[in-house]
C-alpha cells in the first residue's frame, strides 16, 4: 500500500477533530425559505387529513380484543407449507451416491426445515422459503422445491 492509504484515514480523523469544538449551535439563523409552522392562509398547500378522522379510520378497520368479551382479534393466517420439499430433500439425501451431493442436499434440508416453521407462523412467505432453500442447494432442486 502506498502513503497515501495510510496517511488520508488521520487527516480525515484530525479534520473531524478539528471541526468538532465546544461552542453551542446557533439558533437565530435567517432562513428566506418557506416556513412550515407559520400560522398563515397556505391555500396552495395541500391538507392532511385530521388526526381524528385518521384514528377513527384505523380503528375501524383492526377488530380488537376487548376482555370477556368473548371473541379474540383474528389470527394471521398462516403462509402454508414446505414440507413436501423438505421431504424430497430428505430423500435425496439417502438416495445420493457421493458425500458430496449427500452433504449438499442435508444442508439444504436443513435449511429447509428451519424456514417451513418460519412459513407455518406466517413470518415469511411459502415462495420467499423455497426461494432460499433453492439458493442453498449446488444443483438442481426436486420438483417440489419449485
Amino acid at each position: 500500500m502506498t502513503r497515501v492509504a495510510y496517511v488520508l484515514p488521520w487527516c480525515a480523523l484530525a479534520l473531524v477533530g478539528w471541526s468538532c469544538d465546544d461552542q453551542p449551535d446557533p439558533e437565530n439563523i435567517p432562513f428566506e425559505g418557506v416556513d412550515v409552522n407559520a400560522a398563515g392562509d397556505n391555500r396552495s398547500a395541500p391538507t392532511a387529513p385530521s388526526v381524528t378522522a385518521t384514528a377513527s379510520a384505523t380503528s375501524k378497520s383492526k377488530p380488537t380484543y376487548r376482555y370477556g368479551s368473548g371473541t379474540a382479534a383474528p389470527k394471521k393466517k398462516p403462509g402454508g407449507t414446505i414440507t413436501g420439499c423438505c421431504a424430497a430433500l430428505s430423500a435425496a439425501v439417502k438416495a445420493a451416491k457421493d458425500q458430496g451431493t449427500r452433504a449438499m442436499y442435508g444442508q439444504a434440508a436443513a435449511v429447509c426445515y428451519r424456514k417451513s416453521k418460519d412459513v407455518e407462523a406466517g413470518k415469511l412467505e411459502r415462495s420467499q422459503a423455497l426461494s432460499q432453500v433453492r439458493s442453498s442447494l449446488l444443483g438442481d432442486a426436486p420438483a417440489a422445491c419449485r
